[in-house]
């Protein structure tokens, strides 16, 4: 059986799969909403990480500007992306 030890900084988006998981579970609508809320919740949290953990850039006054909004923080990495000549493929999984 392959066991897989989760790094610190997994936690907290683990945490909101899971919580999303357990609402999918009841099928009700509301449950469904919450299950979306806390799957898109975890995706923000991951990019944020990354972000920190990654590029030391990025905690300068960038990172003031990046807590207005998701769209802000997403504008970065690609931007990081494009200076870098890499792929949105490339990027190393958190």
């Amino acid at each position: 059986m392959n066991s897989y030890v989760l790094k610190p900084d997994h936690f907290r988006s683990y945490e909101l799969i899971l919580h999303g998981d357990k609402h999918l579970e009841n099928a009700e609508p509301f449950d469904k909403r919450i299950a979306f809320v806390s799957y898109d919740d975890s995706i923000e949290v991951s990019i944020f990480i990354y972000l920190i953990l990654h590029h030391p850039d990025f905690l300068g006054d960038t990172i003031k500007a990046s807590k207005e909004s998701f769209y802000d923080r997403l504008d970065y990495l690609f931007e990081f992306i494009t200076n870098n000549s890499l792929s949105p493929h490339s990027i190393e999984m958190i």
